[in-house]
Order: structure tokens, then C-alpha cells, then sequence
């Protein structure tokens, strides 16, 4: 039985210094190879078979070729055009890259030793770790940080690659990872593995070999540039810096009338609309460029933002010719300001409710009577595209009939809501057997529901890109905030928890900035918005909220101190921009 007898201990180390030998003979292939160690085979298989530590390690290289130049194809993916330089405009922060790097990554002497600890072990976690130590302190990490253990050589090739195709990258990995993990628990128990046969992320970008190019084309970026120089030329002076006061009352209606006629003299209202209304019929994605343009000058509004966003695409739309011709030259111009009759105190999100009703007035004619709610521009408005119900006996969404009213019509009576910034940006409207001619409907009666929809629809699709525009400047402020404001002995931004807030609303952003970017390819496939405008419009009303929450948090003390102090910050700007996002999210 002595003779029989296996010394446990000697055993195990024989194997570890055969497990070493192997590996290091791998080591030596891979950099005749120049393919950095443990670097995973690149021949279409099933990546997820087994898992990489428990594999035969003795001949797992033995399948690649190099080429004439000894150089092994890692990658399937083929040659990148240079990273796209803007994103409409933006800057792109892309990987850097070390100037000396070639196409191939070299291995370097320090990564051919296999790392150990100060008693000469082999360190925990390396390539050349025994399996079965390897599994176990997986098992115990449970992948809790699961981009920490991403490896190396798989780290090192998201550098020099476009940002989508490396975001892509790094989540098939994380995938890929994941599933292992589970082989590897399969196989300690006993158990098969179980194959992912889902297509990566890569491989599906690979079969369609596309890119998403955000750069201007010459002509986009020829308007993009005559916009800044005219806009530069021709802002009021001190507009948007801290402190300025915009004019109120007649003076401000006058103001941005003024403002309006200058842009539509210039060349800038009516971009995509028809030529024969007083448009230019350029692409659409000139006016994106034009909202994109205006919100990052912080200049002001057209007057007709109603007029241009909403009323103007709905008359196009589904007007006749007699209300083409009447309307939409003067929403250009801003000569007539629109408003919007949507909303009632019991329709809000459920519009359908409405109960303002019309009733026919002989052949030619209509009488509406009721309420409408949160109707911005009504106390300067000339017209408003008002939904009342015409029919009250079938469904709630059928029988409601789409008018375009004048608001100066005997029986509109408009009433200013005060908000809590102080200011009366919105109103109630009461109508009063309020007289509508019956050519002002637009639509069929009884179906201006359909009609309703494609205002809402152009609504959010006009709002996304000025609303970004002007959220990534407000964030830029923001960071400069952060950068001034004393805290503990030295400026807000040094704080960790600070920084981190911010760059969460960084990363908000840019992910309202791409869902913008979404709707707009959508818009330009179907010719129609859809709903990404409206996804588009909650998150920024989330993220504008949450940005001004932070500022004012910044400021502390001084956030009690609002317009008209001498010691206000930046003349309670923040303040009044934190009061005024509470209605963000309903409005």
C-alpha cells in the first residue's frame, strides 16, 4: 500500500509546473505572433462553448496562420474612415491613441513575465492563474465589477475605433463575460454548457457595414457658419449675459416682432417650407441646424414659435388652398402670433375628454362656448388652433372637430395664470358663443383628432433639437459655476460628489442629444415625426430639472439671494431657472 501511496502536495505542484511550462510556451508563439497573450482566437466559432480558463490550453494557438508579414489577423472588422469630427456641430472627444502605435499592437517585454507576487507566486487573476483558483475567485466576485475584469487585450482594442463601434465592442464583452461565468459554474458542477446563439452586437455591425455620419455635408456646414456670423452681428447687445432684462409688456411684444422679421429678411424662417408660401424648401435637417444654432447663441425666439412648430406643419398639412394662402405667410413673417386651445381643466392628459363644444350656426357657421387651460402667447395671440367637440354621441375620440379661431372674435375673453416665477406665460381662455366661420375648420368635422395628432407630432419634433441646444450650453454654465463657487476651502468642483453629479447630467446630455439624433433619422425615413419626439421632450424636462436643482445646490447660501441683490449670484439667473423647471414636466 506505501508504494501506492500519491504525495497530494508533490502532485499539485507537478501540475502547476506543467501548467506553467504551458503557458509560457504560449507566451513564446504569441509574441513570434505578435498577439499579446491570452488574446482569444478570432475564427468564427462559438465563443461561448466553454469557458477560457478550462479549455485545452496545450494547442489552442496551433490553429492560427500569420501572414507574409507574420502578423495574425485579430480582427475581422475592416479599415475605419477617420472618426467623425462633430456631431451637428459638437465636438467629439475621441480615444486617444499613442503616436508611435502601428496597426498592430506590439507586445511589450513587460507583459511577457507572468506577474507574480513579492514571494514569487504567481499573481491572482493572471493568465497564467490555475483554473480552478481562477473559477473560485470569480465565484466569489460574482462579476460584481464587471468591467474591472474585462482583460486587457480586449480593453486595449476599443482604442482607435469609432465611439459607436467601441461602445458596441465593450458590450459584447461584458456579454460574453457574463456567459462564460456561467459556463464555467455549468462545468464545476457537472453540468453542459449552454450555447449563446444570439448574434454580438458586432457581428450584426459587421454584416451591415454601416455608420451613423453625423458631419455636415458642405452645404449644411455652409449655412451652419453664415448662421453663427449672423448671429453674432446681429444679437442685441448683453442678451442672455447675467443681469440683462428682457423688455416687458407692448415693448417686448414689439421686441420680437422686430427680431422675427429681421430672421425672415435674412433668410432663416421657413427653411423646409414650400417656396410658394413664402419658404425656401431647403432639407430638413436646415432647420435642425437653424434650432441646433439659435439655442447655442442663446438668441431669441422667433414670436411664432406656435405658429412655426405647430399651426404652420398642421395647415400644411391638412389646410386647403383658400388657408394656405390666408395663414401661413403671415406665421413667417410673425405679423400673426398663434396660440394653442388644446387643454381644459379636465383634459389634460386625457385630451379626449374635452367638453368645449361647437355648435353649427346655420350652414357657414359655428358657435363655440367653453374653456381652454395653459395656453402660451393667448393674451398677444392673433389666431388659435382649437379643438371643440362637434358630435357628443359616439366615441370620445370621434366627433371633435379642429377650428382655427380669432381670439380678437366678440366672446374670447383671456386670462393671464400668474407662475410662481412671477411671471404670466400662460392663460385661460373662456369662450362665450364665440362665432367661427365654417371655412376656418381645417379637416373634416368630426375627425379633427387625426388632425390633433399631427400637431402633437411636429410639436415635440420642433422642440428637440432648441431644447438640447440650450441645455448643453446651460450645463457649460454650470460647469464654470462649479469651477467659482467657494466650498470647503476650495471651489465646488473639486468635490468628488459634485463632479460626479456632473458628469451624470453629461452623460444625460449627450443621451438626449442621440435620441434627437434617433428622431430625426426616423422623421427622414417616414416623412412623419413620431414618438421620440415626445420621449425626447420628458427626459429633458427630467434632466433640465435635475441640472438646475444642482446649481442652486452649488450656490448654497447664496441661492436665497435672488434678482436685484448685489450679492445674487450671476443675478439669481439660477434661481429663477430652478423655479420655473417645476413645470417642465407637465407642461
Amino acid at each position: 500500500m506505501d508504494g501506492d501511496h500519491v504525495d497530494a502536495a508533490a502532485e499539485c505542484g507537478r501540475q502547476r509546473r506543467e501548467q506553467v511550462a504551458v503557458e509560457e510556451r504560449r507566451v513564446r508563439q504569441a509574441q513570434q505572433a505578435r498577439v499579446l497573450p491570452g488574446q482569444p482566437d478570432r475564427r468564427r466559432r462559438d465563443v461561448h462553448a466553454e469557458h477560457p480558463r478550462l479549455r485545452d490550453v496545450r494547442g489552442d494557438r496551433q490553429g492560427d496562420r500569420a501572414d507574409a508579414g507574420g502578423h495574425v489577423q485579430v480582427d475581422r472588422l475592416g479599415p475605419w474612415a477617420q472618426p467623425p469630427n462633430g456631431l451637428f456641430g459638437h465636438e467629439l472627444a475621441g480615444f486617444a491613441r499613442d503616436e508611435g502605435a502601428g496597426a498592430d499592437p506590439q507586445v511589450q517585454p513587460g507583459e511577457l513575465d507572468p506577474p507574480r507576487d513579492v514571494g514569487g507566486r504567481l499573481a491572482p487573476g493572471s493568465a497564467f492563474e490555475h483554473p480552478r483558483e481562477s473559477l473560485q475567485r470569480t465565484s466569489r466576485n460574482e462579476l460584481g465589477d464587471v468591467v474591472a475584469v474585462v482583460p486587457q487585450h480586449e480593453r486595449q482594442q476599443l482604442f482607435g475605433v469609432p465611439p459607436l463601434l467601441a461602445g458596441v465592442r465593450m458590450f459584447d464583452g461584458l456579454r460574453r463575460l457574463q456567459a462564460e461565468f456561467g459556463v464555467a459554474k455549468n462545468l464545476a458542477n457537472g453540468r453542459h454548457a449552454v450555447h449563446d446563439t444570439d448574434p454580438t452586437l458586432t457581428q450584426t455591425l459587421e454584416r451591415t457595414d454601416r455608420t451613423v455620419d453625423f458631419r455636415d455635408t458642405p452645404e449644411e456646414a455652409e449655412l451652419r457658419t453664415n448662421l453663427r456670423r449672423w448671429l453674432a452681428a446681429n444679437l442685441p447687445d448683453g442678451w442672455a449675459a447675467p443681469g440683462h432684462r428682457e423688455p416687458k409688456g407692448e415693448e417686448r411684444v414689439a421686441f420680437f416682432k422686430e427680431w422675427s422679421r429681421k430672421m425672415y429678411d435674412a433668410g432663416y424662417i421657413g427653411l423646409n417650407w414650400p417656396k410658394a408660401y413664402g419658404g425656401h424648401e431647403a432639407p430638413v435637417s436646415f432647420q435642425a441646424i437653424l434650432l441646433e444654432e439659435m439655442g447655442r447663441a442663446e438668441a431669441p425666439e422667433h414670436i411664432g414659435v406656435i405658429g412655426l412648430g405647430m399651426a404652420g406643419p398642421t395647415i400644411l398639412a391638412h389646410g386647403t388652398d383658400e388657408q394656405k394662402d390666408r395663414f401661413l405667410g403671415n406665421i413667417l413673417t410673425g405679423e400673426e402670433v398663434w396660440c394653442q386651445g388644446f387643454s381644459e381643466p379636465g383634459a389634460g392628459s386625457d385630451l379626449a375628454s374635452l367638453q368645449t363644444k361647437a355648435v353649427a350656426d346655420g350652414d357657414d357657421a359655428y358657435l363655440l362656448s367653453g374653456q381652454k387651460v395653459w395656453s402660451s402667447f393667448a393674451h398677444i395671440a392673433d389666431w388659435c388652433i382649437l379643438l371643440a367637440r362637434t358630435d357628443s354621441t359616439g366615441n370620445k375620440h370621434e366627433g371633435i372637430t379642429y377650428f382655427l379661431m380669432d381670439m380678437h372674435a366678440p366672446g374670447v375673453d383671456v386670462r393671464p395664470l400668474r407662475q410662481l416665477t412671477g411671471d404670466s406665460e400662460f392663460n385661460e381662455i373662456f369662450m362665450t358663443d364665440v362665432r367661427v366661420p365654417a371655412d376656418r375648420v381645417l379637416g373634416p368635422v368630426g375627425q379633427g383628432w387625426s388632425v390633433a395628432i399631427t400637431t402633437l407630432m411636429n410639436e415635440r419634433a420642433n422642440l428637440g433639437f432648441a431644447l438640447t441646444s440650450r441645455l448643453d450650453v446651460s450645463f457649460r454654465k454650470l460647469v464654470a459655476l462649479a469651477k467659482s463657487m467657494p466650498h470647503n476651502g476650495l471651489v465646488a468642483a473639486d468635490d468628488p460628489l459634485v463632479r460626479g453629479r456632473l458628469a451624470s447630467l453629461w452623460s444625460d446630455v449627450q443621451a438626449l442629444r442621440f435620441t434627437n439624433y434617433r428622431a430625426f433619422s426616423a422623421f427622414l425615413k417616414t416623412g412623419m415625426p413620431g414618438p421620440e419626439g415626445s420621449v425626447a421632450k420628458l427626459f429633458w424636462s427630467e434632466t433640465n430639472q435635475r441640472l438646475t436643482k444642482v446649481a442652486v445646490d452649488i450656490e448654497g447660501a447664496f441661492a436665497l439671494l435672488g434678482a436685484g441683490s448685489d450679492r445674487a449670484v450671476e443675478d439669481g439667473r439660477w434661481q429663477y431657472l430652478q423655479l420655473r423647471s417645476r413645470g417642465n414636466t407637465i407642461e
